[in-house]
């Protein structure tokens, strides 16, 4: 595992000191991948950069922002090797089997979508009764472990903004014409169990839009 302590804050950039305050939050913002560009934080919605920079569960804090209950669908879960970017953050070696399970969340009574969340697991790592619990927990992973009182830590690595991930189903482009849909933003952060070994991957794509549509009064 990259020792945490080693990794290097990234530097002032972008476009002012509230980018570079955003920025801070994220231990591996360096390590972003290529396919995602700065953004400005200033201009994102202060409850949405709330969301970015939660080191709790996003579930509830968009439940409590939105003043509606969510719920869970898994579009695919499926065990897939680790590949070497991917199992450098996990500890685990290149190849090594995870389970990868892909989620929209969705407000409960409307089924509006909310955002888009991929998980790379290591179910062995995780509490046996989280791990357990995964198929029949509403509100996923994050519902799991507060249900169950797990003690696990959140490390916020990188976000940024970009298209929205094809397996998400989001059009690239407005219906009403041939204008692109707003960005997307993407966080990707790691769950570490208590003895700090990481257990889980996560990165969730929160699209603009798709936001808006579920809360219109927004």
């Amino acid at each position: 595992m990259v020792p945490t302590e080693q990794w290097e804050r990234s530097a002032a950039s972008g476009p002012g000191t509230s980018t570079s305050l955003v920025d801070g939050f994220f231990r591996a913002q360096h390590h972003r991948p290529a396919a995602l560009s700065d953004v400005d934080a200033s201009a994102v919605d202060p409850i949405l950069r709330g969301v970015l920079t939660t080191d709790g569960t996003v579930t509830t804090l968009i439940a409590a922002c939105l003043l509606q209950p969510l719920a869970v669908r898994v579009l695919d879960e499926r065990n897939v090797g680790l590949a070497t970017d991917m199992g450098r953050w996990l500890d685990a070696a290149a190849g090594a089997m995870a389970v990868r399970r892909r989620v929209v969340i969705m407000v409960r009574l409307t089924k509006a979508p909310v955002y888009h969340a991929e998980s790379l697991l290591l179910p062995e790592r995780l509490p046996p009764e989280v791990a357990d619990s995964l198929r029949t927990e509403s509100l996923g992973l994050g519902g799991a472990l507060r249900r169950h009182g797990a003690h696990v830590g959140r490390e916020l690595l990188w976000y940024g903004q970009g298209r929205p991930l094809p397996w998400t189903g989001i059009p690239l482009h407005r219906p009403e014409g041939d204008l692109p849909v707003d960005p997307t933003l993407h966080r990707t952060y790691r769950l570490t169990v208590p003895n700090r070994r990481p257990a889980a991957l996560i990165t969730e794509s929160f699209s603009i839009d798709v936001l808006r549509s579920a809360h219109p009064q927004a």
